[in-house]
């Protein structure tokens, strides 16, 4: 217990709204209602959730391990989140600018509040990233 992290409330609160922007996406990703969506042909919503299965393991791979590295290594764990949060927004930047015309996702509101969320999941993990660079320079 002594060799635990000392970080911020805001860091570990950033972390659980990562996490339930996070899990919000997966729910949306598997919901039943979204995989008649993959059995039409040239559906602009269906590639959505087929782009969506491919980013699915890179969000449970770093939902896994982000507690771990926390835990073990902090320098690791910033350089998961400094990974994370360019992933996102890179994703986010790739939907709007470049695939904006292409794909629709679906109206579920489970999906559309994770999309709703997405900015601010990027500037929690912006701080997240902000404040393990702190602690470790300072070596806290």
């Amino acid at each position: 217990w002594h060799g635990r992290p000392r970080l911020s409330p805001v860091l570990w609160l950033c972390l659980l709204f990562v996490y339930i922007v996070a899990v919000l996406a997966i729910v949306g990703i598997q919901s039943p209602d979204v995989d008649g969506l993959l059995l039409r042909e040239n559906d602009h919503e269906g590639l959505a959730i087929k782009m969506n299965y491919v980013r699915l393991p890179a969000i449970c791979f770093g939902l896994a391990l982000l507690p771990i590295l926390l835990w073990t290594s902090v320098r690791y764990a910033l350089h998961l989140t400094r990974f994370y949060a360019a992933f996102v927004a890179f994703n986010y930047i790739d939907d709007h600018l470049v695939l904006y015309d292409v794909i629709q996702y679906p109206d579920k509101p489970v999906i559309q509040l994770a999309l709703f969320l997405r900015p601010f999941a990027i500037m929690a993990l912006l701080w997240m990233a902000f404040e393990l660079q702190f602690r470790i320079k300072n070596g806290y």
